[in-house]
């Protein structure tokens, strides 16, 4: 008669080291899964600031014309355009640009007025849908101005984009790979107020 072969049963593996096995697998995955969700992470906040920068701009833009219907329709002069327009604005907040003093108020802005529209009316505006208004600045102090001239270039960028706000109101975003051609269309006219004319008087 053959006889039954015994069966070795394997011996219960400890606990700990079960523990052990596993926080070893857990602690070699997390580099991991942060090296795959950094980028991811770090273009959705980019993106984000993007979004909150544009809104910025046309909060200020709609600050901008409140002011200008509360005087005789005239913008307001360079120098402390950000406190003329601060009571038409619901938080210091965007006066800052996210990328420049993220989630923090700070001596840096970020945003720049066009000073060609200093102390000119809404008659002598052209093209209000295409004339800016208020626009990024790689000039960063409160109340920047200049004739468009503080745009950040293609390099500089903070957003992938420049936005710029206008004077009828409306924001929009300018994109990298056309930045060149769109500052300078945007830096001639229609930006320009249109000057007064003047007329000789006629010699009696």
């Amino acid at each position: 008669m053959q006889g039954y072969q015994s069966v070795t049963r394997p011996k219960n593996i400890p606990l700990i080291v079960c523990g052990v096995s596993a926080c070893s697998c857990v602690v070699l995955f997390i580099p991991i899964l942060a090296a795959v969700l950094l980028p991811v992470f770090t273009q959705a906040r980019k993106k984000a600031q993007a979004v909150t920068c544009l809104s910025n701009e046309k909060q200020q833009a709609l600050g901008m014309i409140m002011y200008v219907q509360d005087y005789d329709e005239t913008f307001p002069r360079v120098g402390k355009w950000m406190d003329n327009i601060a009571p038409y604005i619901k938080s210091e907040m965007v006066f800052h640009c996210p990328s420049v003093s993220p989630g923090r108020i700070t001596p840096d802005c970020g945003y720049a007025y066009d000073s060609r529209l200093s102390g000119a009316t809404l008659a002598q505006i052209a093209s209000p849908a295409s004339s800016a208004l208020i626009f990024e600045s790689s000039n960063l102090n409160r109340s920047a101005s200049d004739a468009c001239k503080s745009l950040p270039l293609p390099g500089r960028l903070r957003h992938q984009c420049d936005n710029i706000a206008f004077t009828d109101g409306h924001a929009s975003k300018f994109t990298a790979i056309m930045i060149s051609d769109e500052i300078a269309a945007i830096s001639k006219n229609p930006v320009t107020p249109k000057t007064k004319k003047t007329g000789k008087k006629s010699s009696q």
